[in-house]
């Protein structure tokens, strides 16, 4: 067997994603560093900076693991309420609400290990098409916005961590703290 055989792997530069798309959630990057395109499917691997992963929610088919890499971030698994520092991390298992946030509002960086892949490199996509100068729950109705959560193989079960939320006359996400 030749050395060329033996190995074939790629790396992905810091700052970079593995496939050059810079996906956006809002204004923060969500680097795709490890595809299910690379592992058949088995896991994706994702290096987020930012503020929050959004509402709380479940995924059916997956488990995750976060590492953080800087920062500090408050985290809620099921009714279990961490504090996460950098060089922590925390096992998800599927089917189990969680959500997280940055302590004092300030980005943290968190490596996101999805395992199997399943749809979740389509759902990072899918809302990063929403530049941040609309956001996501603000084009979106909240029907619509379960939808491509549920397409995605999770549910919403509740509010992000931080803020409060509620569902308008016409059905759209207000932030109203």
């Amino acid at each position: 067997m030749k050395n060329e055989e033996m190995f074939v792997g790629f790396s992905v530069a810091a700052g970079q994603d593995r496939f050059d798309e810079r996906i956006k959630l809002g204004d923060e990057p969500n680097d795709c560093k490890v595809s299910g395109q690379d592992t058949d499917g088995a896991m994706c691997v994702f290096e987020f900076t930012g503020t929050s992963c959004g509402p709380r929610h479940l995924h059916h088919d997956q488990d995750e693991w976060i590492y953080v890499v800087h920062g500090e971030i408050a985290l809620e698994v099921g009714k279990e309420k961490r504090h996460l520092g950098a060089g922590e991390c925390v096992f998800l298992p599927r089917k189990v609400a969680h959500v997280w946030a940055s302590l004092a509002g300030k980005p943290g960086k968190i490596v996101n290990v999805y395992q199997p892949a399943g749809k979740i490199e389509d759902f990072f996509r899918e809302v990063g098409k929403y530049d941040g100068k609309t956001r996501i729950h603000e084009a979106l109705t909240f029907d619509q916005f379960c939808r491509l959560f549920q397409d995605h193989g999770m549910d919403v079960v509740g509010p992000p961590l931080v803020g409060q939320w509620k569902v308008d006359e016409a059905g759209r996400i207000v932030q109203i703290a």
